[in-house]
C-alpha cells in the first residue's frame, strides 16, 4: 500500500500530523493483511507504481494535481499492467481523482479540475449548503483520520 503525501508537502503542520500517525495507519493495514505500507513523496513518486493499493492524502489540491500531471500519472495509472488494484483519495486526494472537485483554497470554496480518473464531481468536507449547491455531486462529509491534539 502506497500512502501518497505529496498534497501535504507544502504544509509542515499537516505533514507532521501525517508522519506521526503513519505508524498507527501501518498497524491497521497490517492487521488487514497488508505486507508493506510506505509513504510516497515527490522524491520517490515512482515507487507508487509498484503498489497494489494507492491512497492519496489531503493537503494542497492544486499542488497535488500539478505534480501528478507533470509526472503523467493519469496515463501511467490507466496502464493496467502495473498491477495497481485500487486508487483512493482523502480530501485533496479525492478531488484529484475526479473530473471536478469542490474544496477550499485559502479558506474559500473552490472548484478544481481533477485528473478525470473518476467521472463526475466530488465535494469534500461537504455540508447542507454545499449539498444544495451541488445536488448531483458526490458529497464526502468532514472526518478526521489523525488526531491533531485538539
Amino acid at each position: 500500500i502506497a500512502y501518497v503525501i505529496i498534497a501535504a508537502e507544502n504544509d509542515p503542520v499537516l505533514l507532521e500530523i501525517i508522519r506521526n500517525g503513519f505508524n498507527d495507519l501501518k498497524k491497521i493495514f497490517s492487521l488487514l493483511g497488508a505486507e508493506e505500507v510506505f509513504l510516497i513523496e515527490q522524491k520517490n513518486i515512482s515507487y507508487l507504481y509498484s503498489a497494489q493499493i494507492v491512497i492519496f492524502s489531503g493537503g494542497d489540491t492544486s499542488f497535488l494535481i500539478k505534480v501528478l500531471k507533470n509526472k503523467n500519472f493519469t496515463k501511467k495509472i490507466q496502464n493496467h499492467s502495473l498491477g495497481i488494484g485500487a486508487v483512493m483519495g482523502i480530501s485533496a486526494g479525492a478531488i484529484a481523482l475526479f473530473e471536478k472537485g469542490v474544496g477550499t483554497k485559502d479558506k474559500k470554496e473552490c472548484l478544481f479540475d481533477g485528473l478525470g480518473l473518476i467521472s463526475g464531481t466530488v465535494v469534500v468536507h461537504s455540508n447542507e449548503e454545499l449539498e444544495k449547491k451541488y445536488p448531483k455531486a458526490i458529497h464526502l462529509k468532514e472526518y478526521k483520520l489523525y488526531q491533531d491534539g485538539n
